[in-house]
């Protein structure tokens, strides 16, 4: 098998193509349209808090297409970390075993989590037991060998658009693990029989312990660890009551399956878009649009429909400073993979390239498979 990320190299952050319709922002990054090796992608991101916790990042190599989309919250280092390390431990496991598969993307996941919990524990044996706080929603797909891998934690989301009857489909891949789902809270009261106060709903919305809405994490290790549990939610039972089980799971939902022709594009994006925009809406966006700017164009109607709930434009949002839009919306990250063939092409002008959602800079990249 050839080497799918041989010779990668990087590119340029997320360029600002010209903007004749007026959906750029200053808190907005867009790579609006680029090739990989069964098509082209199109990537947008949006900071709306005053740290962005959004990390993002597409590997087009010459036999595979890695998209990775990191929803952090409580601050932005777990997603930061996730960023910097998953990728690479996916890319070293799938050289050795000269495949991809659900279980490796897994392992890829659970080394993650082994490194970030080693950070964690390193930080708070100096700072007297209190480390970085926070964790990191983790959805990964990879397209390779005419099949799309994806594992999931948390509420980020992996929708399909497969065209069927000459109709755009919307069908979501992946399970959405947020305790204000009636299934998703009904599993952890069974498996947290004896505590009631697992889910708590509090203006509205579920949490689990009243602190954090998902229910799968990379992180959040003061749900998890009872000497990590020293969180200022934490304050009033850490004394009396044992961490025992987990309050939240770091194991992913996998996904593998076979594309098909119908198979047209898939968008990856954080719940801050699908908050504000529907499956069936997005596709048919995606779909009825030009190629070029998609991801900025979801953004963007996901903006519309948050400001508009609070009669507010998009112009109006545009204006907010970062920390300022959190009241209207979320963070936002969008990245929409067209396949436009299942085999790779073998481009002799096409060059492998890595982009990062919102960083500046230029990220060498020598990545082999």
């Amino acid at each position: 098998m050839k080497n799918w990320f041989s010779n990668l190299t990087s590119c340029l952050s997320p360029r600002h193509n010209s903007d004749p319709l007026g959906l750029r922002d200053n808190r907005m990054w867009s790579e609006d349209l680029r090739k990989h090796a069964y098509g082209e992608f199109s990537l947008a991101v949006v900071q709306a808090n005053l740290d962005v916790e959004d990390q993002s990042q597409v590997e087009a190599g010459r036999q595979a297409t890695f998209v990775g989309v990191y929803d952090g919250h409580g601050g932005p280092n777990a997603s930061q970390y996730v960023a910097g390390h998953l990728f690479d431990h996916l890319n070293r496991l799938s050289c050795d075993a000269r495949e991809i598969s659900e279980n490796i993307i897994s392992n890829a996941i659970a080394e993650t989590e082994r490194g970030y919990l080693d950070f964690v524990r390193a930080a708070a044996s100096i700072n007297g037991g209190a480390g970085p706080v926070g964790g990191s929603c983790c959805l990964v797909g990879v397209i390779w060998n005419r099949r799309l891998y994806v594992g999931n934690l948390g509420d980020s989301r992996a929708v399909l658009g497969v065209l069927r009857e000459n109709r755009i489909q919307a069908e979501q891949v992946t399970e959405d693990h947020n305790a204000n789902l009636d299934h998703i809270r009904i599993e952890l009261q069974a498996r947290h029989l004896g505590n009631p106060q697992i889910v708590v709903k509090n203006n509205g919305r579920w949490r689990v312990r009243d602190i954090l809405e998902v229910t799968r994490a990379i992180g959040d290790f003061d749900l998890k660890y009872q000497e990590l549990a020293v969180g200022p939610g934490f304050q009033p039972y850490r004394d009396s009551e044992r961490l025992g089980r987990p309050y939240i799971r770091d194991d992913p939902q996998l996904h593998g399956s076979e594309l098909e022709e119908d198979c047209r594009f898939v968008i990856f994006a954080s719940d801050g878009l699908w908050d504000w925009v529907t499956n069936q809406e997005a596709v048919n966006i995606v779909h009825k649009g030009p190629r070029e700017g998609i991801a900025r164009r979801l953004a963007v109607k996901a903006m519309q429909n948050a400001g508009k709930k609070r009669r507010k434009t998009y112009a109006d949002l545009k204006d907010l400073n970062p920390g300022q839009r959190r009241n209207f919306h979320d963070d936002i990250t969008v990245v929409v993979v067209f396949m436009d063939h299942l085999d790779p092409v073998a481009d002799p002008d096409f060059s492998p390239i890595t982009v990062r959602g919102n960083q500046p800079n230029v990220v060498p990249s020598n990545f082999d498979f």
